[in-house]
């Protein structure tokens, strides 16, 4: 960031809600299905991520071409849990943050490991935050 962006808070505003979404990305050797599914790792994430997230936030979700709406911090792991069902282990790797805004777009690679396969997939993915304030 140049100095004339350190003096302009808009832009110091938008650089801080991109470093606020990937401290809160787990790190990319983290299994995501484990944390999800064992409620003593859940009940631990889920205190240290409570206080960026507003009581009655909402994701929505599209699981095997369903759309879905969750409420909550246990509406989000609702769809963490929908979403890791048939992957033995998942984790994700940040590819890049963009700032668009009030909103910031992580671009991941994604691997996971089917329940019944013995091969790591790789694919692309993407997840928008919600409106920083």
């Amino acid at each position: 960031m140049s100095d004339d962006e350190l003096d302009d808070p808009a832009l110091l505003h938008r650089e801080q809600n991109v470093d606020l979404v990937l401290a809160l990305t787990p790190a990319p050797d983290v299994d995501l299905a484990q944390i999800f599914r064992h409620d003593d790792t859940w009940l631990v994430s889920v205190e240290a991520m409570t206080p960026f997230f507003h009581r009655d936030f909402e994701c929505v979700g599209t699981v095997f071409g369903v759309e879905k709406t969750y409420s909550g911090m246990d509406g989000f792991r609702g769809f963490e849990l929908d979403w890791l069902a048939p992957w033995a282990s998942f984790r994700a790797e940040v590819e890049e943050a963009i700032d668009v805004g009030e909103r910031v777009l992580v671009l991941y690679r994604v691997f996971g490991r089917h329940l019944e396969a013995f091969v790591v997939v790789g694919m692309a993915g993407y997840a928008m935050s919600q409106e920083i304030s």
